[in-house]
Order: structure tokens, then sequence, then C-alpha cells
């Protein structure tokens, strides 16, 4: 005689359906727990009750309160062989911030926060012989000549992806270099704002 399977008794299946929901919440309480211990992956802003305004540490304070500018970057060189003159034409006393004014926008990976800068310049050795440069600079319009602090000198367009403290020039050959400057609190300086003044040496 064939016969039909009997089914589980209904205690069982009750005692079954129990523990999944069990495992279910606790599988949920795990994901909220990361959730909250890592704010959703970073994917989640946390907002207060009053205003929607994202709760927590605050920045820092503005590095740029008063809103200055900087009204240019100059250039000077300084060459060591006598009378010398003409190797490296964009630093002598050249503007090369053709976007300036321009205000400085802040870097919150600085603990306080700076003010920083970025600027470019294509330099050419025009001479007949090869040439070095070196002993980048920088000062600061105003009564604070060390205000703006020279950060970096990258070399070379497109990537800038290499710190550079000396360059070697063979004759008509050109790099471009991008420098970065940063600020830890800029005074107020009225209309006047900011020139910034970029130097080098050579060889």
């Amino acid at each position: 005689m064939t016969g039909v399977p009997a089914s589980a008794p209904a205690g069982s299946r009750r005692r079954r359906s129990r523990l999944l929901w069990v495992a279910a919440a606790c599988g949920l309480a795990v994901v909220v727990e990361i959730a909250v211990f890592t704010n959703a992956f970073g994917l989640i802003v946390s907002k207060s009750s009053s205003g929607g305004t994202p709760v927590g540490p605050p920045p820092g304070p503005n590095p740029n309160p008063y809103n200055e500018s900087i009204t240019g970057v100059n250039t000077t060189i300084t060459y060591h062989e006598t009378n010398a003159t003409g190797y490296f034409p964009a630093l002598e006393g050249k503007q090369i911030c053709p976007a300036c004014p321009e205000r400085p926008k802040p870097n919150y990976n600085y603990t306080p926060p700076v003010a920083g800068f970025w600027f470019y310049v294509n330099v050419t050795n025009t001479g007949n012989t090869d040439e070095e440069l070196s002993n980048f600079s920088l000062t600061t319009s105003g009564p604070n000549a060390a205000l703006f602090v020279l950060v970096v000198v990258l070399c070379c367009y497109p990537l800038y992806g290499e710190e550079t403290y000396a360059l070697s020039f063979l004759s008509g050959a050109t790099w471009s270099l991008a420098a970065y400057v940063i600020a830890t609190s800029i005074p107020d300086d009225g209309t006047t704002g900011y020139a910034l003044t970029f130097s080098a040496v050579s060889p």
C-alpha cells in the first residue's frame, strides 16, 4: 500500500518559522550597526531635527574670512653667472596668473584648514647653453612676506606628478611647472588683495 508522507507537526513548523524570523532580525541588526558606525559607507548624511543641516564636527575656522584674493603672481630669477640674462624670460619679472584676481580655495585636508592656491608657469631656456634652475621660493605682498608658503613645485605637464627641487634645461627646452601655496589665516587687506612673487635661482 502506497502511503502519503505525513506533514510536519504544527509545533515544529512554528518553531522553524520563529527561528527564521530571529535569524532575519539578527542579520538586520548587524547591517544597521555597520551602517551607524560607518555612516552607511559614506552615503548617508545625518540631518539635524531643526533645520536639515548636516550634523558632525565643524570643518574648522575659515582660513580666508575676509574673502581676500590673489591679485597676481609675479616672477623673479637670480642668475649666478656673471652678466647672465635672458636664459629664462618667463621668470624675469613676468605676471603668470592670467585669471587673477582669484580667491584661494579652502583645503580641509589640513588641520586647521588652509587657503590653497595653484599657479602654473611654462619655463623655456632660450639661451645657447644648457642651464639649471633651482631654489624655488615665494614671497607675499604686504606686511607679512611669509603669509603664503610654497608647499610644492611639480613637474611636468600634463600629469604634474613629480615633485622637483631643481631642473636641468637643454638649450631651447621647455618645462611646464605647477606650484601650490597655502596660508593658514589671511588677514583683512581691504580691497587691495595679495600679490605673490615666485622666485628661482640659476644655475
